[in-house]
């Protein structure tokens, strides 16, 4: 739980940090050097969101996906790998 709770409270945070270098780059004038640090602000904010996605959310995804996969597609795998053509055979009959 804690892992969790850390990771979205970094994902906020990044989030939060790439909108305010947003707003901040749309005031700039062209070709001033703020514009270079609101970029790499840009990007360590968007490396600190994948990363904080990554070990919060991003396994329970993994972990919901087969749970929600149909169950009909499964049985005919495990029956192919299992019987191999005798499956076609049967089917065809």
């Amino acid at each position: 739980m804690p892992l969790l709770l850390t990771g979205l409270v970094g994902t906020t945070v990044s989030l939060a940090a790439v909108g305010g270098s947003f707003a901040a780059l749309e005031n700039q004038p062209e070709g001033a050097a703020s514009t270079t640090v609101g970029g790499i602000v840009t990007v360590l904010a968007l490396v600190v969101l994948i990363a904080s996605s990554t070990f919060s959310m991003g396994p329970i995804v993994w972990r919901l996906v087969p749970e929600t996969k149909d169950r009909s597609l499964e049985e005919i795998q495990e029956r192919w790998v299992i019987g191999g053509g005798r499956m076609l055979e049967d089917e065809a009959a």
